[in-house]
């Protein structure tokens, strides 16, 4: 039987592989991947203002958008002696993923060093 501690840890293996189709959405903190008519949906947010504690949540979607499962972990700085959920480095995956922040990042350093060589 499946559970969603198993799709946590396939989606931030194919993630980490590079294999997951990380698109944005509407809601800035939150990123889609679809896989057959099924989809995932990875969002996080402040559980109170000025608060270093984020809470994450991960939901499967049917095709019509319904929730059918999810999973949730909340994490920031100050909590110390906990293993750090899997959602964690998987949201950041999936952001990094989403807006292309690796190729952003050469980006910049490319216009940078061209400014550096001038």
């Amino acid at each position: 039987m499946a559970e969603m501690k198993d799709v946590v840890a396939k989606l931030a293996e194919l993630t980490e592989q590079g294999q997951v189709r990380w698109k944005t959405t509407v809601d800035k903190s939150a990123f889609a991947a679809t896989f057959g008519k099924l989809s995932v949906l990875i969002s996080a947010m402040d559980t109170r203002p000025l608060s270093d504690i984020a809470s994450y949540r991960l939901s499967v979607l049917d095709e019509q958008g319904n929730e059918i499962d999810f999973a949730t972990a909340r994490w920031g700085p100050s909590v110390t002696g906990v293993k750090l959920p899997n959602l964690v480095p998987l949201y950041d995956s999936a952001k990094r993923t989403a807006l292309g922040v690796d190729r952003r990042l050469e980006e910049l350093l490319n216009e940078m060093n061209q400014v550096s060589n001038s």
